[in-house]
């Protein structure tokens, strides 16, 4: 299952997978691997993320779609 959420945020922010991973200081394909839901990301990359992108349920983005 796909991340919905995640991909609805940075699509939202008029945002590639390749700004948010430079953001994040992370790989472009470690990144599209979070967000295709085929990797999870460590606790650290969540709050990363939350620091970036100032969200306050980061949770919220990593739900999994159907």
């Amino acid at each position: 299952m796909k991340r919905y959420n995640l991909k609805m945020f940075r699509i939202m922010q008029d945002l590639t997978q390749q700004d948010i991973a430079q953001k994040l200081g992370i790989s472009k394909s470690h990144y599209v691997s979070i967000e295709q839901g085929t990797q999870d990301p460590s606790f650290k990359l969540l709050e990363q993320f939350a620091e970036v992108f100032t969200i306050n349920d980061i949770w919220e983005l990593m739900k999994k779609g159907k």
